[in-house]
């Protein structure tokens, strides 16, 4: 009998998929993260453990801007996002994966609102 040999899966799936798993690790650990920042606005709906989730998602908005210094990389960054994202949903739930998501929209508004509107708007 043969044997069927799979071909390796791409680099940037399992890039991808560390970086997803790293998230939810720095999400689980990361206690004291909320400490250092200003605070979420009244509007935002996040209760207790998902605040972290919440300052989470604005630094990566922040470092978004920060970073990244043409369109290929920006769109790298938002991939990486969605797979913390989708990461975050499948092993906290939803309400810390729309925390994150919630944290992204309000960090990337505040440091850069023309990137804001020209990705949510």
């Amino acid at each position: 009998m043969r044997s069927i040999i799979k071909p390796p899966l791409p680099r940037l799936t399992l890039l991808a998929t560390l970086l997803a798993l790293a998230t939810s690790v720095a999400v689980s650990v990361v206690g004291t993260y909320r400490s250092h920042h200003s605070g979420i606005p009244p509007e935002a709906i996040v209760l207790g453990a998902d605040s972290t989730a919440w300052f989470l998602g604005e630094e990566h908005a922040r470092a978004l801007v920060r970073e990244c210094r043409n369109d290929d990389e920006r769109a790298l960054r938002l991939l990486d996002v969605r797979a913390r994202e989708t990461n975050i949903r499948s092993r906290l739930g939803n309400t810390a994966a729309n925390a994150y998501v919630g944290g992204f929209e309000y960090g990337l508004r505040a440091a850069s609102d023309s990137l804001a509107r020209v990705i949510f708007d």
